[in-house]
């Protein structure tokens, strides 16, 4: 895989808006506590301005400095680039485990109860590391068409519960709780990785990355609450009760004759889940090729592999293992360290002598 690999703003983007889908499609039931109702559609806003206020201090410091967050720690110190690439090697690693386990946890309880959690978690990462091989203008290859399907699936669903329409079905948003409110959208925002990605990937970007941010924002904010409007709209009762409302929705749709179309969404979400995975094996990789020598170079990628199959199966067995993790990250102090603690207290070290070497990216 080159490392001076470069894609376009758009296709990068694109990337993120179906990462995040895949996060919203796929989350763990019981591991949050989404907004309920019109509240959701609320929440998704609120979700999105704290996302831009948490990333604009790190845009300032970034375009003063010409690159992304490790050319900018390495141009500090040695130091502080290896304790970067470790800090963000680490997260991209638990990124990438949590990926493969929310894959794991909606194939065996929705589709394959049945079915063993080695099996899907062994082959959905394989498959994500060959991903990740091709390179990383291979993976953005693929992802205008694969979005082009899934919004095409979308619109198959949207066109066959329109029939189920209810203009009273969605009622006014309560908002006594506010605090709850303010609770759900902050977990949200806690659980948007994609943002760490932004600043890890910026070196690579051609085009105006701050355009592609803004679209971005809007892009999957305006996606999720159309799929949210459809439940609300539609199936809201039956909806609600379900532990992957999206996919209960895609069971019932049933257009021109064609039945179970959720197998036909199964598929798209594998793939834009691979595509995910493999951005973050991708990350790790890269953190690690700065941290070690080149004699290992060649077996970077697959280690990274191997050691998110053994956390994902740690993950999967012991639950509340994966429980406590998730509460960690929910509570967006990861979130926000890596976002905005980290480039702030780069940009406030003293630059290192010139002559140093740079940080190979």
């Amino acid at each position: 895989m080159k490392t001076s690999a470069q894609i376009t703003v758009t296709q990068f983007f694109i990337m993120l808006l179906l990462c995040r889908t895949y996060s919203f499609f796929t989350a763990v039931p019981g591991f949050t506590e989404p907004a309920a109702g019109s509240q959701a559609l609320i929440s998704l806003l609120l979700c999105a301005l704290l996302s831009l206020a948490a990333m604009l201090p790190a845009w300032l410091v970034l375009r003063r400095s010409g690159g992304g967050v490790l050319q900018l720690a390495y141009s500090r110190s040695q130091a502080a680039g290896w304790a970067a690439s470790t800090l963000f090697g680490l997260a991209a690693l638990f990124g990438a485990a949590e990926c493969a386990v929310q894959y794991d946890f909606f194939i065996t309880g929705a589709i394959y109860p049945d079915e063993r959690n080695i099996i899907f978690i062994l082959l959905f990462t394989l498959c994500a590391l060959y991903m990740a091989y091709m390179g990383l203008e291979a993976v953005a290859r693929l992802s205008a068409p694969l979005l082009v399907l899934l919004l095409a699936s979308l619109f198959c669903i949207i066109l066959s519960l329109s029939q189920d329409f209810d203009p009273l079905g969605m009622a006014p948003p309560d908002l006594s709780d506010f605090s709850g409110l303010l609770r759900s959208s902050y977990t949200s925002f806690a659980g948007t990785g994609e943002l760490m990605l932004i600043l890890l990937f910026l070196p690579r970007l051609k085009g105006n990355a701050v355009h592609g941010f803004l679209g971005w924002l809007i892009g999957v904010t305006a996606l999720l609450a159309l799929v949210i409007a459809t439940a609300l709209y539609t199936i809201q009762d039956y909806a609600a009760t379900q532990a992957y409302p999206f996919y209960a929705i895609a069971k019932t749709a049933l257009l021109f004759g064609f039945q179970r179309m959720d197998a036909l969404h199964m598929v798209i979400w594998t793939m834009i889940g691979l595509i995910k995975l493999s951005l973050y094996l991708y990350i790790c990789r890269q953190c690690l090729q700065n941290l070690c020598g080149p004699r290992v170079q060649r077996w970077l990628l697959p280690g990274a592999g191997a050691a998110v199959i053994l956390l994902g199966l740690i993950f999967s067995f012991y639950l509340q293992l994966f429980r406590s993790a998730c509460r960690i990250i929910f509570s967006g102090i990861p979130l926000l360290l890596l976002i905005l603690a980290v480039p702030l207290l780069l940009w406030l070290l003293p630059r290192k002598k010139e002559g140093s070497a740079p940080v190979e990216q």
